[in-house]
């Protein structure tokens, strides 16, 4: 059985679920479970830095919950000086860290196996995979509308890198929403944001979406704006909204 617990460590909002999991591993047996730790290494002035993701091994302690791996995701490979480093400030072997830099191309899929095995890939064995990459790196991009607010930092709310190109509307905030534009644009994305102001034009946004089939994602805030809009509109509860 594999469960996720999703966020960040430290959040209140996911404090009931690493006491359910402590609990889970009282009751199953330390041995029959295995605890990973997803992290991200940043990079600042091309160099990485650990200390948050260090914090973060000291807050998940904090729950009663120690990590058996701990997976580092991050721009380049993490290097052996900050492995050492999160090994002995993490209390952890270094074998049980393992580097997911980020692959924005073929090529650096191809290098990672390469790294990974320490022999020449046989890429017959990824060619699915290898080819899907190969065709989105030919692919136009794929254009994304962000329709928010508060958005200031667009790098901060973006994850995905490959196929895609991310535009800020920020329409919503400005009190109107502009359907000329949306159809301009081949998806989009509502995130989060508290707060009433613009609620109704989220709930247009997502009216929009489902009736001209535009691929939508709500993310938290955004999300609850797509129930509330096909519960006002397909089922007919008018006064359906959001205590947030």
């Amino acid at each position: 059985m594999l469960v996720e617990v999703g966020g960040t460590v430290g959040d209140f909002e996911s404090t009931c679920y690493y006491e359910a999991v402590r609990q889970m591993i009282n009751e199953e047996g330390k041995d029959n479970v295995g605890l990973i730790m997803l992290t991200y290494i940043l990079t600042l002035n091309s160099e990485q830095k650990t200390k948050p993701a260090q914090n973060g091994i000291k807050d998940l302690r904090y729950t009663g919950l120690i990590a058996d791996f701990i997976i580092c995701r991050s721009e380049i490979e993490l290097q052996i000086p900050q492995r050492d480093k999160l090994a002995m400030f993490g209390n952890i072997s270094k074998d049980s860290i393992f580097s997911v830099p980020i692959l924005k191309t073929f090529l650096m899929f191809q290098k990672q196996i390469q790294a990974s095995t320490q022999k020449v890939p046989n890429i017959q064995q990824y060619t699915k995979f290898g080819q899907y990459l190969k065709e989105l790196e030919q692919q136009k991009p794929v254009i994304v509308e962000i329709m928010g607010k508060y958005i200031k930092n667009l790098a901060l709310n973006l994850s995905i890198y490959i196929g895609c190109l991310y535009i800020v509307d920020k329409s919503i905030e400005r009190g109107k929403l502009c359907y000329q534009k949306c159809y301009q644009f081949d998806a989009i994305l509502l995130p989060g944001g508290f707060g009433s102001n613009g609620f109704n034009l989220k709930i247009k946004c997502c009216q929009y979406a489902r009736e001209k089939k535009k691929p939508f994602l709500g993310i938290c805030y955004g999300f609850q704006a797509a129930v509330i809009e096909y519960a006002k509109n397909i089922l007919g509860v008018k006064d359906a909204t959001s205590e947030e």
